[in-house]
């Protein structure tokens, strides 16, 4: 295992205005009642009551997606659900509906999970709350994690005592999907085994939740993904108080820094647990350097991304024989995993074609001037 994960411990939060269904934002848990949004401040300690104004709708399931607070309903007349984007305002007590619109009819009431806060579904069939989309996947492939990240829908498939990686652009499907092999940093194939029940992502780090169906004895795992390094390991070791918790993994949320879940036993009503694992990114002092794709079109940004880690490029490097460009970092980590034809050259592998180029020891990757070019005279930066 990794000695740079430091030891971390789950964080007891006791809630005066508890519910099943539960989001946080900005320090604040907010639940769902029939007639009203419940939140609770975690500085502050202060609940406040918010009229939602839904009479009818009943309970509803809670996420935030894109920094905003969206709570699902079944509509049984419709036989489908109706998703409710919401802005909560306390000065005048009220939650107020800035958008809805229906999901298709694939969904029923009952077998549907959280695969990550923004995917929702039932066996076969699930629904992304960010591209508003539905998509299918195989039967086999139910209960292994699938999280959305860079405009991406990622899902992850276990593999002997390693995951295959398998990820599609939000406005494809399923049947385009590539294909990549994560390196285990040790063992995960127990945890694997398990089903998912939930994967959350910070930044380029994700986070992935298993348990066994029907486990009330505790025994969950957690393991953590490095998107740019393709590295996956079963960090469960790492949290000191994991042990003594029995996670009830049907409901588990995330903010921007945090994973929360409840518990199962006596203590579950008025209880949730906060494990931090990230640093708010809006307080970070690091400078970015990186290219704004935010504003151009998607072709362009995909032009403009590696397809690795599938970062804006900062130095593209390109593979002389195919053409193919990669971003200098994931070249380094290739090399790493690269194989020596002789003492004195390296044979290095396209990740996207697979056709092999040999370098001598200490020799780079021509960097593809003419992407960099066009970039810096069309892209602005993000500092």
């Amino acid at each position: 295992m990794s000695t740079s994960i430091p030891t971390m411990q789950f964080e007891n939060i006791y809630i005066p205005a508890p519910g099943l269904q539960f989001a946080v934002k900005d320090n604040l848990v907010i639940t769902c009642g029939k007639d009203n949004i419940y939140t609770w401040n975690m500085e502050t300690l202060q609940t406040t009551k918010l009229s939602k104004g839904l009479l009818g709708y009943g309970q509803a399931d809670l996420t935030i997606v894109d920094d905003q607070v969206c709570i699902v309903f079944w509509l049984n007349s419709f036989q489908c659900h109706m998703i409710i984007e919401l802005d909560l305002h306390f000065e005048t007590g009220r939650a107020v509906v800035e958008r809805q619109y229906r999901t298709t009819h694939c969904f029923c009431r009952f077998g549907r999970r959280w695969m990550s806060p923004t995917l929702w579904g039932m066996e076969q069939s699930f629904y992304c709350l960010e591209s508003e989309r539905e998509y299918h996947l195989p039967s086999k492939s139910w209960g292994h994690p699938l999280f959305t990240y860079n405009k991406r829908i990622y899902h992850l498939i276990p593999n002997g005592d390693s995951f295959s990686m398998e990820y599609f652009h939000f406005y494809d499907d399923s049947t385009k999907a590539r294909k990549s092999r994560l390196t285990p940093m040790n063992s995960v194939k127990e945890a694997a085994a398990m089903p998912n029940h939930g994967s959350f992502v910070f930044g380029d780090m994700v986070y992935l939740l298993h348990k066994k169906e029907n486990d009330f004895s505790g025994g969950a795992r957690l393991l953590r993904l490095d998107l740019r390094k393709h590295e996956i390991e079963d960090i469960t070791k790492t949290i000191s108080n994991i042990g003594s918790i029995n996670i009830n993994p049907q409901h588990v949320t995330c903010d921007k820094t945090s994973i929360y879940v409840t518990v199962n036993g006596s203590d579950a009503n008025h209880s949730i647990w906060k494990l931090k694992v990230a640093e708010d990114p809006s307080t970070s002092t690091t400078q970015d350097t990186s290219y704004d794709l935010s504003k151009v079109p998607q072709t362009i940004a995909d032009a403009c991304q590696c397809p690795v880690c599938f970062e804006a490029f900062v130095e593209p490097k390109v593979f002389p024989g195919c053409g193919h460009t990669v971003c200098k970092g994931c070249t380094e980590q290739l090399k790493n995993r690269s194989w020596s034809t002789s003492c004195l050259n390296l044979a290095l592998a396209c990740p996207v074609c697979r056709k092999k180029v040999t370098l001598k020891v200490g020799e780079e990757l021509p960097t593809n001037w003419t992407l960099k070019g066009l970039m810096d005279a069309t892209l602005n930066k993000s500092i």
